[in-house]
This record gives C-alpha cells, structure tokens and sequence, in this order.
C-alpha cells in the first residue's frame, strides 16, 4: 500500500514534502521563470513530480532494525569474526568454506 505524501510551499522555489504518518519530510527546490512560477498548472505538475521523486527516493532507503541489549553486545564480535574471515580470504585467495 502506498502512502499519500502532502506538500506545502516554504516559499516561492522550495517545496516541503510531507509523510503525514511518520512526520518524516525533505525539501525540493524547484527552478524555473517568473512565468512558469506563477502558472498553477505548472505548479500542480511540479508538485506531482517532486512527490513522486521524494517517494521513490525514500523507498530505496531502508529504515535501520532496531537491535535488543543482547544483539547490541554481540556486534563487536561478529564485526571482529567479519573482518578476520576477509583478512584470511584476502591472504589465502579463497575463503574458509568451500
């Protein structure tokens, strides 16, 4: 399901768009003449589109898992096991498991 995004202007060239959900928002500048600037249709259309370039920008980004106590004190262990298991592929030319 795709969330409806809201926008507002900031001012005459930046275009706040809004998650109403998550409250999350980005600016989008927006170029263009006096004239093109003053045309509502031209706004509506440059509106539609910075929404659906803020949408398709936010749908690449993945929002980070939350880690409980025990996985936060495990982390500096698998880093370390992650790092020594590329040192002994990178010395070795192939890795531990084949």
């Amino acid at each position: 399901m795709v969330r409806p995004l809201v926008g507002m202007w900031d001012d005459q060239t930046r275009y706040r768009v809004i998650d109403p959900v998550s409250g999350r928002s980005e600016v989008v500048t927006i170029m263009g003449t006096e004239e093109e600037l003053k045309d509502p249709r031209f706004l509506e259309e440059i509106e539609h589109y910075a929404q659906e370039s803020v949408a398709k920008g936010w749908k690449k980004v993945r929002d980070k898992p939350h880690m409980n106590d025990q996985q936060v004190k495990e982390l500096p262990h698998i880093l370390r096991d992650i790092k020594s298991s590329k040192r002994y592929k990178r010395e070795n030319l192939h890795g531990r498991w084949w």
